[in-house]
């Protein structure tokens, strides 16, 4: 059985996480805007569809950090 400090400690975790999926999403919303191209472009040039690219920035789609943080570059 979990105790009460591991399951605060598992839900802080999880809201970390949501939250830092939410900032990427809105970090590469913005730049591939400021770029000046379409979510299906994007989709294109990295091989995925365009709607799991559009739950990435929707931050409805996980995916490890280190894969969008090199996409928000």
């Amino acid at each position: 059985m979990m105790s009460l400090n591991s399951i605060m400690l598992r839900n802080t975790l999880s809201d970390i996480f949501t939250t830092s999926i939410e900032i990427v999403g809105e970090i590469i919303t913005g730049l591939r805007l400021k770029r000046g191209y379409t979510q299906q472009e994007i989709s294109d040039a990295i091989g995925i569809a365009r709607q799991t690219y559009a739950g990435y920035e929707r931050g409805t789609v996980r995916r490890k950090g280190v894969f969008l943080l090199c996409l928000a570059l």
